[in-house]
């Protein structure tokens, strides 16, 4: 499997995961999922400049992304997919899976997602990641697809499995 790690990370492409991620995993390609990120060129321009030549990057929409594991695959690339939030992530696993019945990918590192401003009542998953009542669902209806949830922040600390059976969201 080309896909040495699938993350969702707010920020996208930031040092964390060049010096980080990119360096330590040996990737040489960098997806980026994201429907809004896809019509917005001086973000990808930015993204782009901020590689080595020894890494590649697109940008795909959730739909799109099937097309680019396979020339991984058939170009023998490292591939890091990267998801600015949740929603994208099971907008693509929802596409793949009902266009060609498999997962694109068998799990989903929990890196950094920071709330916005106004949804203050949220769940911590790590100090770096939480999540409001609609996105804990959707962890959950990605756990339900048999993808494996976990928290990483660098490659360094240990990789800690997400129990969503011990999370509960706030009640009134």
């Amino acid at each position: 499997m080309p896909v040495v790690l699938t993350r969702i990370d707010h920020k996208l492409v930031h040092g964390q995961i060049l010096s980080g991620w990119v360096d330590h995993l040996k990737i040489n390609k960098i997806v980026v999922v994201d429907e809004e990120i896809i019509n917005q060129e001086k973000i990808m321009e930015i993204f782009s400049s901020a590689l080595t030549d020894n890494c590649q990057i697109s940008f795909r929409a959730p739909s799109d992304l099937s097309g680019e594991l396979q020339d991984c695959l058939d170009q023998r690339k490292r591939c890091l997919i990267l998801f600015k939030d949740l929603q994208g992530a099971r907008d693509t696993i929802k596409f793949e899976l009902d266009q060609y019945g498999k997962k694109p990918f068998e799990s989903l590192n929990l890196g950094n997602y920071a709330p916005k401003e106004e949804e203050l009542e949220r769940i911590e998953i790590n100090k770096s990641f939480s999540v409001t009542k609609k996105e804990l669902e959707n962890l959950r209806w990605i756990a339900n697809q048999g993808i494996k949830l976990y928290s990483q922040s660098v490659p360094n600390d240990t990789k800690i499995i997400v129990d969503l059976a011990k999370l509960n969201y706030p009640r009134p």
